[in-house]
């Protein structure tokens, strides 16, 4: 199991935020998604950016909607989002929700 150190990672969210333009901000907290998939559509051309800034790895590869069975281990179907996989041997997951969806 990797630990992080919070206080750390929130010092580079926040000066990772200082390098978005206020125009770029708005756009991005007001752009609306029809769906979760256009968000994720959205999202992945960016992904190795916002990794390197948050984490500091560098993506080797990643995958959409990674679907793993469980159900012989007495689990439900398992669908990953994003599953990144780092030069440095991190793997990551990203749960992703349309924050528009009202429910």
């Amino acid at each position: 199991m990797i630990s992080y150190d919070t206080k750390q990672l929130k010092e580079k969210a926040i000066e990772a935020i200082k390098k978005i333009s206020i125009t770029d901000g708005c756009n991005m907290l007001t752009q609306k998604y029809k769906s979760e998939k256009e968000f994720i559509v959205n999202l992945t051309p960016k992904l190795n950016n916002i990794i390197n800034e948050m984490y500091g790895y560098t993506i080797k590869r990643y995958q959409t909607e990674r679907y793993y069975r469980v159900l012989e281990l007495g689990y439900y179907n398992i669908y990953i989002d994003i599953y990144i996989e780092t030069e440095e041997g991190v793997d990551i997951i990203i749960e992703c929700k349309n924050p528009r969806q009202i429910k």
